[in-house]
């Protein structure tokens, strides 16, 4: 049974709320589950990215937390990673106050080390996000989502960025393939020079 300290949880009186943390993967998502007052933490597996099962799942805890007859509200937290952010827009998007947790912010013992790729287990990671919303300070810090022109911005300068190094490691094979056959590389502008003669020499002829 998961150990709770429920000391200061903000609104824990006008709200019956629910918490719900995340393990994602491509195959299956792992979801913990701590309805109002209950110190067990459910675990429900579910295909990763069926998001008709989860909304089933929101929709059961929501049902099951209104028994309380009190407003309900469901918090939700899950590491950001490679998936981006459309999961926290989706929850956002079903009434979700979702959080999106840096995972390297989370203290881990010294004398355990895991691999950086470990995902964290679900026991920890609602202790954390619940000592997070009681305000402890380092706790782990949260990832602010961009919003979607923003993130749009973002992947044109990457895009060009991986360009530009995709064009520098072609360069330096084709450089290291010269050099292995005693060819000369001609300079850039040399480059440039044969460029502009070939575009004249094409235009002379017409085409």
């Amino acid at each position: 049974m998961l150990k709770l300290d429920w000391t200061d949880t903000p609104a824990t009186g006008e709200y019956a709320t629910v918490y719900v943390v995340f393990e994602l993967s491509k195959m299956r998502w792992q979801l913990g589950v701590l309805l109002p007052g209950s110190e067990k933490l459910s675990r429900c597996p579910i295909a990763g990215g069926d998001l008709t099962a989860l909304a089933s799942r929101l929709a059961r805890c929501r049902a099951q937390a209104a028994r309380s007859g009190k407003s309900v509200r469901i918090l939700s937290c899950y590491e950001a990673g490679l998936d981006g952010h459309w999961l926290h827009r989706w929850l956002t998007g079903q009434g979700v106050i979702s959080h999106e947790i840096d995972p390297s912010s989370i203290e881990v013992s010294r004398r355990a080390r895991r691999a950086k790729t470990d995902r964290i287990d679900l026991e920890k990671l609602m202790r954390t996000f619940l000592a997070y919303l009681r305000g402890e300070p380092r706790v782990c810090s949260m990832v602010h989502v961009p919003t979607v022109e923003d993130e749009d911005r973002k992947r044109r300068t990457r895009e060009r960025e991986r360009l530009l190094k995709e064009r520098t490691s072609h360069s330096n094979r084709i450089k290291g393939c010269c050099t292995a056959r005693a060819c000369a590389m001609p300079s850039r502008s040399s480059r440039a020079s044969s460029r502009v003669s070939t575009r004249c020499a094409l235009a002379t002829v017409g085409c």
